[in-house]
């Protein structure tokens, strides 16, 4: 069982740091200076980083951003890695105030720009009339001019750099009120959310892998999924109280009245792309994962009693459509529906009866 354990915080704690600042307010000037792009950057180059995904022989890694700018929705779930709580963040009552008020116009032109490898738009969202994306004149910049009032901006952008961090490629991702420099292994499993002004305006950066779906044609963007369920700190469910949770007694020896056998049969799905199983942790005799009738789903039988139960996932999700995409996790005693860039780089904890049993979901990202 620890064994288990360990593995299982291996995979899941992999926490990006590093790059979790506050993010520097002002102009950090004009899309130029110290950028060197590879002259081989082309849209060859671009296929052959989808194609070849996380492969040891690849030169290049794609990375999807999401960018999002303005008054942005509550946090409602509070699993983003690193954002701020729904308590730091204006009211639903406040924030209907605000929009009766006239609000002042913020400026968010901006840009995005690599110093090694290329940038290349995928889609804009919510943008409207005066909202703009430039004609590239390079591949390493995208530029656009945005401004909000009472609603929000955003792009989904796709980035090529090299695999190779020697030296490390930066990304730039610079607007008129808030700009940071980030190195680019970094922006995988990066949710965070960076407050911008007294109003309550942000920025909101999703970053995550993506990678050819070779079976349907499109750029799809890669989300590692763990999720366990039970007694996750482990529970001496003894008679005698004499052995630790560390250890798993014997079916006669458990007191079922301090721990009751609990069904989690259950499914993940996701409403874009597909949902596949990497492996279950800790399934016993009569815990099984069902074997897929469709790509949307992943269903599981599972029982728990002095220990818990997991599986590992990925979701690849199209990558224009990762704003619409939902994430639900059901189990018989808990069941939640989440928005998927809300899950980027967080984790999520929720006790479920008076026992203590409990379900945590993980999305970090094992970078390439």
């Amino acid at each position: 069982m620890l064994t288990a354990m360990k593995v299982f915080a291996l995979v899941l704690g992999l926490a990006v740091t590093g790059v979790l600042g506050s993010g520097v307010a002002g102009d950090a000037g004009f899309p130029e200076g110290d950028v060197r792009g590879d002259e081989e950057i082309t849209e060859a180059v671009f296929e052959e980083a989808l194609r070849c995904g996380d492969g040891d022989g690849c030169r290049y890694v794609a990375i999807g951003l999401f960018l999002r700018w303005g008054l942005l929705p509550p946090v409602r779930n509070g699993t983003g890695g690193g954002n701020r709580s729904a308590v730091d963040l204006p009211s639903e009552e406040a924030r209907e105030e605000m929009l009766d008020r006239d609000l002042p116009v913020i400026r968010w032109d901006g840009f995005v720009q690599v110093t090694r490898g290329g940038a290349r738009l995928v889609r804009t969202v919510e943008f409207e009339r005066g909202d703009l994306v430039y004609p590239r004149n390079n591949r390493l910049t995208v530029e656009w001019r945005s401004a909000t009032q009472p609603h929000w901006d955003g792009l989904i952008l796709l980035l090529v750099v090299p695999r190779q961090t020697d030296p490390v490629p930066h990304v730039t991702i610079h607007t008129e009120p808030w700009s940071h420099v980030f190195d680019a292994p970094d922006l995988i499993g990066l949710h965070r959310r960076f407050p911008v002004t007294r109003l309550g305006h942000e920025i909101e950066i999703n970053g995550f892998r993506v990678e050819r779906d070779m079976d349907r044609g499109g750029d799809v963007a890669v989300f590692a999924f763990g999720v366990r369920w039970g007694f996750l700190d482990g529970r001496n469910c003894t008679r005698g109280g004499s052995v630790g949770a560390e250890a798993l007694p014997s079916t006669e020896d458990i007191d079922s009245d301090r721990c009751p056998a609990v069904r989690w049969d259950g499914f993940l799905a996701t409403t874009k792309g597909g949902v596949r199983l990497v492996q279950p942790l800790l399934f016993e005799r009569g815990d099984l994962v069902y074997p897929q009738n469709n790509r949307l789903v992943l269903e599981w039988r599972s029982a728990t009693q002095p220990h818990w139960d997991g599986i590992l996932a990925v979701v690849a999700v199209p990558l224009g459509e990762v704003p619409q995409a939902h994430v639900t996790f059901h189990t018989d005693p808990w069941s939640h529906i989440f928005e998927l860039r809300e899950l980027v780089g967080g984790s999520l904890r929720v006790t479920v009866d008076r026992l203590g049993h409990e379900v945590e979901i993980r999305s970090d990202l094992v970078r390439p």
